[in-house]
């Protein structure tokens, strides 16, 4: 078990080697993702915003999709009282068009539930928040947009999770590869049918 989303100050530092230029694009490119993302996912909220001292950028996000919200008239107030197992805190790495966001919700999660085959999921943070597995490594080179697609991954997660938990279907259906290097080779014959950078 590791810490929870209230004690990150040591993992959110970018490394001193990070030019000011890099870091300024990371800023650009990142702010630039998050737009798009809110196209999808409006309840979006900036956690720690970078000051004097450089940090990774951290977001609560709602996965509850904007045309939804529309369709059944959803206040912030319900969103947050009444779908908080929908929220996540996405981490976005300096380098996360290449490795990937981590991502930590899911406190809801009953692991005893799942076939084990099926856990996505690394660690429990003490707040109770799984820090989920969202791709495979060589996955990101190939995505337009890592965040949001960090953040559909996981909704579908979440979705296929909470059916599962709740009985509603008898078996959990997601895009899946193995751990570690079975999983690299796995998604290397796939790799085609995923790729959306153009």
């Amino acid at each position: 078990m590791v810490h929870g989303m209230n004690n990150l100050n040591n993992t959110i530092q970018i490394d001193d080697e990070i030019t000011e230029k890099q870091y300024d694009k990371y800023l650009t490119d990142v702010n630039n993702d998050i737009k798009e993302v809110r196209t999808f996912y409006p309840q979006v909220e900036e956690k720690i915003i970078p000051m004097a001292k450089r940090t990774k950028k951290i977001y609560e996000i709602f996965l509850v999709d904007n045309d939804l919200i529309k369709d059944l008239n959803i206040s912030n107030d319900y969103l947050r009282n009444n779908l908080s197992y929908t929220k996540v805190y996405l981490i976005v790495p300096f380098d996360y068009q290449h490795i990937g966001c981590e991502v930590y919700g899911g406190k809801w999660i009953n692991e005893e539930m799942l076939p084990f085959e099926r856990e996505h999921f690394n660690d429990k943070m003490e707040d109770g928040n799984y820090k989920l597995c969202l791709g495979t490594p060589k996955s990101f080179d190939n995505l337009k947009n890592v965040i949001l697609e960090a953040c559909r991954t996981a909704e579908n997660l979440f979705i296929q999770y909470y059916n599962y938990q709740n009985k509603k279907i008898s078996e959990i259906k997601l895009i899946e590869y193995s751990h570690g290097i079975k999983g690299i080779i796995e998604y290397e014959k796939d790799k085609n049918k995923y790729r959306t950078k153009k």
